[in-house]
């Protein structure tokens, strides 16, 4: 089963209006949902694929990350996407966004 991760602060009034909504998209789209806080992900080992991501696509110049960030994982914890969520269509979008690549993949590899 995919997973829908959110990496939030406690202190963040976009992580918290999401938190209204995020676990109810994931659970209407079949995901796991996790969470971490962005001291949990500081706090990770620097080999860690999830550290490593964050730090290389959502960390600017001054080592300042905006907040929500969501990542989609597949079966196996593979990174497949993510994004700054501000509202639940933006995650609704990238979900959809996800489901659409993964559909294109999965009809090219039918017809190979």
């Amino acid at each position: 089963m995919e997973k829908l991760l959110k990496i939030y602060d406690e202190t963040c009034d976009v992580c918290k209006e999401m938190s209204a909504v995020d676990k109810q998209i994931a659970d209407e789209k079949k995901m796991t949902f996790v969470t971490h806080t962005l001291d949990e992900v500081a706090a990770m080992s620097g080999r860690s694929k999830l550290r490593g991501y964050v730090t290389h696509y959502h960390v600017d110049d001054d080592g300042m990350i905006d907040i929500p960030v969501y990542l989609i994982l597949d079966e196996d914890d593979n990174i497949k996407g993510s994004s700054i969520v501000k509202s639940a269509q933006e995650l609704e979008n990238l979900i959809l966004s996800w489901e659409q690549y993964k559909s294109r993949m999965s009809s090219a590899s039918e017809t190979e």
